[in-house]
């Protein structure tokens, strides 16, 4: 004998913005987000900005620098006259593209090419002490050949490391400014 499957459905509102969808799932939209990510997701590019520019610890999540309100009005005003992406905005933070004064209130732009030249003599010098290093083991003699090998993948990841870094900390911050620089501004 086959039994009948009588299973209900409780739908529960609670506040006013709320909408119940029909089936077997609850939706409600929350005043107060406690998580920073899902705020980060849900709110609009102004609103973001508005709230950073409001709340210090908003701006330190989102930017990774606590400043104080002034300055953080002036970065998110160059994010917006720049139209930059907030990794793009934390990496100039991190590495000296955007210069801050903290006594002064000022924030700077910073471009120098001393900078970005010092980094290409770095990287050449770096390839070729690396360089010099993997040849120098690939003639030595081992008896075992796997020993040498691994040797050299150790130095060529090491110096794959340090030429990211380089990239990281001194070529793209500096490309980035002079691409910012090239872009007509449109409102």
């Amino acid at each position: 004998m086959m039994q009948a499957n009588n299973q209900t459905t409780t739908q529960i509102n609670i506040a006013d913005e709320q909408r119940n969808a029909g089936n077997n799932f609850y939706e409600c939209h929350i005043q107060h987000i406690n998580d920073p990510k899902v705020l980060m997701l849900s709110l609009p590019e102004k609103e973001l900005d508005q709230l950073s520019i409001e709340n210090g610890r908003h701006f330190q999540y989102r930017f990774g620098r606590d400043l104080n309100h002034n300055i953080r009005k002036k970065i998110i005003t160059l994010k917006q006259q720049y139209h930059w992406t907030d990794p793009e905005v934390r990496k100039l933070l991190v590495t000296g593209g955007i210069r801050v004064n903290r006594r002064t209130d000022e924030v700077t732009l910073y471009r120098e090419r001393y900078s970005y030249y010092s980094a290409w003599v770095l990287i050449a010098a770096t390839s070729a002490y690396y360089t010099m290093l993997i040849l120098l083991m690939s003639s030595a003699s081992t008896p075992e050949a796997w020993r040498q090998v691994l040797a050299q993948f150790m130095a060529a990841s090491m110096c794959a490391a340090t030429l990211w870094v380089f990239n990281w900390m001194f070529i793209s911050p500096y490309h980035l400014l002079q691409r910012t620089y090239r872009k007509p501004i449109t409102g």
